[in-house]
């Protein structure tokens, strides 16, 4: 069990393991019968060195979200200073960008971050960190740009930095 699940965004990672919506909105008796039509199943996913983009812009830290969603974002979503974060976990990822634009802690931008459970793969603009064309090889693959642009109605609040 995830105790993260409550908090759920469909555009911001805030639990252990990558989630999706599978049906919704609407009512419980919508949702009673497409699960009675579709019998979905269990699955299997790798939860652990998941690749997180975070954004930082207007002295704010957003909280991090799947590659696949950063690369689907409106124009206006794309600005600031993006970090391309591998962890095991979102916050581990969130805490350790917090550290790279506050300075605090001394961990690297890029390779594995010797202060955290953490590694940076890229820093840049949005089109130099997320675009797979313009990131290095080993950032690349770990990118999953498939564009699941159905999970970008959700919006949360970012964390302002003091």
């Amino acid at each position: 069990m995830d105790p993260g699940l409550a908090h759920f965004d469909s555009r911001f990672e805030n639990t252990l393991f990558p989630t999706d919506y599978l049906w919704g909105p609407g009512t419980l008796a919508d949702a009673s019968d497409w699960y009675a039509r579709h019998q979905p199943q269990p699955d299997e996913v790798d939860h652990l060195d998941r690749v997180f983009a975070i954004r930082y812009d207007d002295g704010r830290l957003y909280r991090p979200m799947r590659t696949d969603i950063a690369a689907g974002l409106e124009l206006e979503d794309r600005a600031g200073l993006w970090h391309l974060v591998r962890a095991d976990h979102p916050d581990d990822a969130l805490g350790h960008a917090h550290n790279l634009v506050t300075g605090d802690l001394g961990c690297t931008s890029e390779g594995e971050c010797l202060i955290c459970y953490a590694s940076g793969l890229a820093a840049g603009p949005w089109h130099d960190v997320i675009d797979p064309g313009s990131v290095s090889p080993e950032a690349r693959r770990q990118l999953s740009v498939d564009l699941r642009l159905s999970n970008l109605y959700a919006r949360s609040k970012p964390v302002t930095l003091a």
